[in-house]
């Protein structure tokens, strides 16, 4: 499993890299925002929170300069990226800055649990809107 998320953060990397060049090196770009907050789900799954944090903030940066609502809590992109880093900084503030909030059961993350089941959900919609 470490293998896989190793390898999804530098997929998801090559790929910020690859799209970088596409639109002149814009990193304000919508598509690079979106891979920043892949990148932050990945981050935060791997329980790397302050690596999470700052994909996160940097997705939410673009997000709020492309939104097309004039109140950003009417934007769901915006909304789920704020959601995401508020439950990185509370597993954050929890475990007194340390990376780990394991639920016993599954030994699985419960906050990144929660944001991959979000990213997902909300994921799945927006893909298709751009």
């Amino acid at each position: 499993k470490l293998n896989d998320l190793e390898n999804a953060v530098s997929s998801l990397l090559l790929a910020k890299e690859i799209k970088l060049e596409n639109v002149g090196g814009v990193v304000t770009h919508p598509e690079v925002g979106k891979t920043q907050n892949v990148l932050g789900v990945v981050y935060a799954t791997n329980n790397q929170h302050r690596e999470a944090l700052i994909c996160f903030q940097d997705a939410l940066l673009v997000a709020r300069i492309h939104s097309l609502e004039d109140d950003e809590h009417q934007d769901p992109e915006i909304q789920q990226i704020l959601r995401n880093i508020s439950m990185v900084r509370q597993d954050m503030q929890i475990q007194g800055g340390g990376y780990s909030n394991y639920n016993n059961n599954n030994n699985k993350c419960n906050v990144c649990r929660c944001l991959l089941y979000h990213f997902r959900t909300a994921g799945a919609r927006r893909c298709h809107r751009h």
